[in-house]
């Protein structure tokens, strides 16, 4: 865990992002306003997953526009809402790459709005 200064290219502030430990850090995109950063809004509207397969690999891609989204996983049933989970730190990030588990041949995907 720590914090790093991240530069603003021609201004003399900068952000702070926080580091989880894990290689990642939580972060956000936003507007330098007044010496102040101004979060961007998630985007509300629906969007569409993208895919590619290539050997054993999913790949899931969706708008940069969507990033605070979390993307959901389903392995029982498309319709059941009670099987919708969201797949952990999906959220920060617009992309997945998932190894396919050829003992679960129907596993559904989505997107969820940060609600």
């Amino acid at each position: 865990m720590g914090k790093a200064a991240l530069p603003v290219a021609g201004s003399p502030h900068a952000i702070t992002a926080e580091f989880t430990g894990t290689g990642a850090f939580a972060s956000s995109t936003g507007t330098l306003v007044g010496g102040q950063v101004v979060n961007s809004p998630v985007a509300t509207n629906p969007t569409n997953l993208s895919f590619t397969i290539s050997a054993s690999t999913l790949t899931l891609t969706w708008p940069g526009s969507h990033l605070g989204w979390y993307a959901q996983s389903n392995s029982v049933n498309l319709a059941d809402t009670n099987f919708w989970f969201n797949i952990p730190n999906s959220q920060l990030a617009t992309n997945l790459v998932i190894t396919i588990n050829p003992a679960a041949p129907k596993v559904f995907y989505r997107l969820r709005y940060p609600n």
